[in-house]
């Protein structure tokens, strides 16, 4: 199900390392994300290039319990001070943001645009079971299409259906709001085809 909804790949939390026995290997492949552990063997190859400090927002017990696993057996405890923060820092501060697969958590409101007008997107019980359906955006949904898409609005082609994220504005904002100086990077894993390059 989990590959099915994100184009058919799945982000699995192997916490026991028993996925691969307990997995039906005639229906998927597993490969590790290698690109994390790439840059922690780097990071500990050049602790130089390290991070003076290094902050960590993590509001799952697990994961936080599976990063300091990670970064313990990447013996980087010693060239790198971390701090395990509870919320975004309130104080200015300087330096860089990296967040991975968070924006996918933000709730989204799915729309299509029919060449004139802007339809939510939902869910219904058909006759043969759940189906796809569409109503016109209600007025606060469709302002804050709007005011988002701009003009880009009547360059999409009639029938084009993707996802807006309501409270991104917001949490940047609280993310962010401290930043004085530095760079904010956001890594999310999507399907192509929700990509908005045909726009450019």
């Amino acid at each position: 199900f989990a590959a099915g909804m994100s184009g058919g790949i799945a982000y699995v939390l192997d916490e026991k390392g028993d996925f691969e026995q307990r997995c039906n290997l005639a229906q998927v492949e597993l490969e590790p994300i290698a690109e994390e552990d790439d840059a922690l063997e780097a990071l500990a190859e050049r602790p130089e290039a390290a991070p003076r400090r290094y902050r960590i927002l993590e509001r799952s017990a697990d994961l936080r319990a599976e990063q300091r696993r990670r970064l313990e057996a990447a013996d980087l405890s010693k060239t790198i001070k971390v701090e395990w923060l509870e919320r975004p820092p309130e104080a200015a501060w300087q330096g860089v943001v990296l967040a991975n697969e968070v924006l996918d958590a933000l709730p989204a409101e799915r729309f299509h645009w029919d060449g004139e007008r802007l339809l939510q997107v939902g869910v219904e019980w058909a006759a043969d079971g759940p189906a796809w359906s569409t109503r016109p955006a209600p007025s606060s949904l469709d302002a804050a299409l709007r005011r988002t898409l701009g003009h880009l609005l009547e360059s999409l082609p009639a029938g084009y259906t993707s996802e807006f994220r309501p409270r991104l504005e917001a949490w940047l904002a609280a993310v962010t709001g401290g930043l004085e100086r530095g760079a904010a990077l956001f890594v999310d894993y999507i399907a192509a085809h929700f990509c908005l390059d045909d726009l450019e």
